[in-house]
């Protein structure tokens, strides 16, 4: 009998299998890991209703996640269109194989990228750091994005090796195809571009053809995304449309006062454990002087892009997979010397993932009452998708709770047939897919309740007006003001349980109560 012995590369075999593995485990069924998704639901159920598909409007992120829409539309059959639950399962059942090529991509790159032990050091710590093993789970299009920006870098760097130029020439092509996916996954995986470029010109043969090839990878990129922009065009209305909605994201989201909370979701998204450590190691290689200085900034080319973007709308989390990933990249070459081979790489980044854990727990109930949180209902744990909290299987289970008893509520007030209605809710779109499924012949429209924004489902003899998230307007009293709208008095009102907050000082009163039974 041979004796077994241990291959160098069988992690890049093992570490997707077993990130796919968990995935899978920890996945939403007909449910969704982040109301961004479920907003992408009700846009397929709206498509399917109206016939329009992509084209019938509120297909959320639309602009920058067409190739994700394009994808379901061609999986979900044309009756099943407006299952909101069999949509859901499309969904989370794509993520778990974009989770894997994920993995395997990011594998193949690191192996490309770094010496000794540093790519197992950094695909095991990042692929279950605190906001990775969340997100894999989630069914969300970046995971696509990313998985093929990978798989991208990795073809570039091949590239880069090869001494012929067609074998050169067909890798770049083959790089150029997986970077036009990777960008019509989710659009912002271009700011993960200068990355590729600095990889090359570190990993590149140094020979006096070096120039030409240079200058072919900056042609991959930029016709990449001169491409993807191509693509896109169909799905914006006007140039003067697209200005607009760039600008109006910069205004409405990028909030200079959110930097500091950024700056704190960084830290708990890659592991608190990753962040002490990771300050620790730049300490101590300036003290010493002694630092790989162009991989370092290749890491810095990774991670700052995504940073400066996101650190001013840091919510979500997942807003800084990318980051996280080069400063997981950043703490991998400042080891290089603890990294010596793949065993010890693997023995620091299980202790790494099991101290981010735990300290993740330890610190969940001080982070969980040093904010005000509206009443939950589902879980008894508090628990939130928009970063990761404390030990992320107890996490997931909360939420996959909280996101049943939202499903469940939806599928109430529906049973309900209510003909004039107004919601008030925080999580809003299980109902508006439920409601569209039920009844093909509602159209959506966009109104207002007083200075209240609203989402309205109408056809000819009923009316149903959602209040979007509720929390926005704290600390106002919603309902207090939607009771004394004149226009709408004779409308019934429910309000989402889990929207209850302090600020509400009244009650609907029982005659204009929704009836609905939990």
């Amino acid at each position: 009998m041979h004796k077994f012995k241990f291959n160098d590369k069988m992690w890049m075999v093992a570490v997707p299998i077993l990130v796919t593995v968990t995935s899978a485990l920890f996945s939403y069924r007909y449910t969704l890991a982040e109301p961004d998704i479920v907003r992408m639901v009700a846009g397929i159920v709206y498509g399917g209703v109206t016939g329009d598909h992509i084209f019938a409007g509120y297909h959320y992120g639309l602009k920058f996640s067409f190739g994700f829409y394009e994808i379901l539309y061609h999986l979900i059959p044309e009756n099943l269109l407006i299952d909101p639950d069999y949509v859901a399962k499309v969904i989370n059942d794509v993520g778990i194989v974009f989770a894997f090529i994920f993995a395997v991509g990011l594998s193949l790159m690191l192996n490309k990228l770094f010496d000794r032990g540093v790519p197992v050091f950094c695909a095991v710590g990042f692929l279950f750091s605190p906001v990775v093993l969340p997100f894999l789970a989630s069914g969300h299009p970046l995971i696509g994005g990313c998985a093929f920006l990978f798989l991208g870098c990795w073809l570039v760097l091949v590239a880069g090796e090869k001494s012929q130029p067609a074998t050169t020439a067909l890798y770049l092509t083959f790089a150029f195809a997986a970077l036009t996916i990777g960008l019509c996954l989710r659009g912002e995986v271009v700011l993960a571009f200068p990355f590729i470029a600095a990889a090359y010109w570190v990993k590149s043969p140094k020979n006096q053809h070096n120039w030409l090839f240079g200058l072919a990878v900056g042609l991959v990129l930029t016709l990449a995304f001169g491409y993807f922009l191509y693509l896109q065009r169909p799905f914006i209305a006007s140039e003067g449309r697209a200005v607009s909605s760039v600008l109006g994201f910069l205004s409405e989201y990028l909030l200079i006062g959110q930097m500091l909370k950024g700056v704190g979701i960084v830290v708990l998204a890659q592991g608190i454990v990753t962040a002490i450590l990771l300050l620790l190691a730049i300490a101590l290689r300036v003290k010493d002087r002694n630092m790989n200085l162009p991989l370092v900034l290749v890491c810095l080319a990774l991670s700052l892009p995504s940073l400066l973007f996101w650190v001013a709308n840091p919510t979500p989390a997942r807003h800084f997979i990318i980051a996280i990933l080069g400063l997981y990249l950043l703490l991998g070459q400042l080891w290089i010397d603890k990294l010596n081979n793949v065993k010890a790489a693997l023995f620091l980044s299980a202790w790494l993932v099991f101290g981010n854990q735990a300290i993740a727990e330890l610190g969940h109930l001080i982070i969980v009452n040093s904010f005000h949180w509206s009443n939950s209902y589902g879980a008894d744990r508090k628990a939130s998708q928009k970063f990761p909290l404390g030990f992320f299987p107890l996490d997931q289970q909360a939420n996959k709770a909280a996101e049943d008893a939202l499903r469940a509520e939806a599928v109430q007030v529906v049973a309900a047939k209510p003909q004039r209605l107004i919601i008030l809710a925080d999580s809003e779109f299980y109902l508006v897919a439920r409601l569209l499924a039920d009844d093909t012949s509602l159209r959506l429209l966009r109104s207002k309740i007083g200075n209240f924004p609203v989402l309205l489902l109408k056809n000819t003899y009923r009316q149903i007006y959602i209040v979007s998230e509720k929390y926005l307007y704290w600390p106002r009293d919603v309902l207090a003001e939607i009771l004394e709208r004149p226009e709408v008095v004779d409308y019934a009102i429910y309000v989402q349980p889990a929207t209850v907050t302090k600020y509400d000082k009244v009650s609907v009163p029982k005659q204009r109560a929704f009836p609905l039974h939990w």
